[in-house]
């Protein structure tokens, strides 16, 4: 059957698409997908890749937090021609996303589904799934985000039979950073007022107390030096705990302006505490 499907590691495409727009990582919730354009600009390019071979179907991976997909991954899995897989996401990771996609990949192979594969992805953990769909007959053709040498292995894209990349003009097609607006900041203290629902500023200062209450005196001492030098900083493992259980308290991602509160919360906990 000469056709193709099109696989998509959407956290894949997010962090390589905030990096050639921004020349940095984002939070997801800083860009803007316009999934029927990417949709739409993968079946182009899959043309390019394969010669001209009809499309199957789209198959979309991510990472589902706390058993909920996100009002995006419903969209993307309410249009035609698109199937939704989803994973979890532990920690902030995503996890069981590679696996799905190398299960969808061999079976497809295996059942002489498709003749041609288009992968846009770089986790060297699909290799297997190539490998053993190539053994099927399927063609791979592995497609990236500028600068693929840098964020796809090396491995994966010796594997594959052909490579294409996306460049910033591609990814600006379907990818927009979001305008980022502050109620308040001053520049030299980092101190800022927003407005949150109701109730939610109580549940971000709890978590913050907790999470300020869970680090021992000596390493509670550091911060609090620390802070002296640089308001505005938030030690990486406390940020990553503070998003996380503020994340699980309120059953969603929290948005920008909600993690802007609460390490500001917990920079002010930090403070007090440590001068007792």
């Amino acid at each position: 059957m000469t056709r193709t499907a099109i696989f998509v590691d959407a956290g894949y495409l997010y962090a390589a698409g905030a990096i050639i727009l921004t020349g940095s990582s984002q939070n997801r919730e800083r860009l803007d997908l316009d999934h029927l354009a990417a949709i739409e600009k993968l079946k182009d390019t899959s043309a390019q890749m394969t010669g001209g071979v009809p499309v199957l179907r789209f198959y979309w991976y991510d990472g589902l937090l706390r058993g909920r997909p996100s009002p995006e991954q419903e969209a993307v899995a309410n249009t035609d021609n698109v199937k939704v897989r989803l994973g979890a996401v532990v920690g902030g990771q995503q996890k069981g996303v590679d696996s799905l996609i190398i299960m969808d990949l061999i079976e497809l192979a295996r059942n002489h589904a498709i003749s041609e594969a288009v992968l846009l992805s770089g986790d060297e953990d699909l290799r297997v799934g190539v490998q053993l769909a190539q053994s099927f007959g399927v063609r791979v053709h592995l497609l990236g985000v500028e600068p693929t040498r840098g964020n796809q292995s090396y491995l994966l894209l010796q594997e594959a039979d052909t490579t294409t990349e996306w460049g910033k003009e591609e990814v600006e097609a379907i990818m927009s950073v979001k305008p980022y607006v502050e109620t308040y900041l001053d520049s030299l203290t980092g101190a800022f007022t927003v407005s949150l629902g109701e109730g939610e500023d109580e549940v971000l200062d709890r978590v913050a107390s907790e999470v300020v209450g869970s680090i021992g005196e000596d390493e509670l001492a550091a911060i609090a030096t620390a802070l002296a030098r640089d308001p505005r900083w938030v030690p990486p493992d406390s940020d990553r705990l503070l998003l996380l259980r503020g994340s699980e308290t309120l059953s969603r991602e929290l948005t920008q302006t909600e993690k802007r509160y609460i390490r500001e919360k917990f920079r002010e906990s930090v403070s007090t505490t440590a001068a007792q």
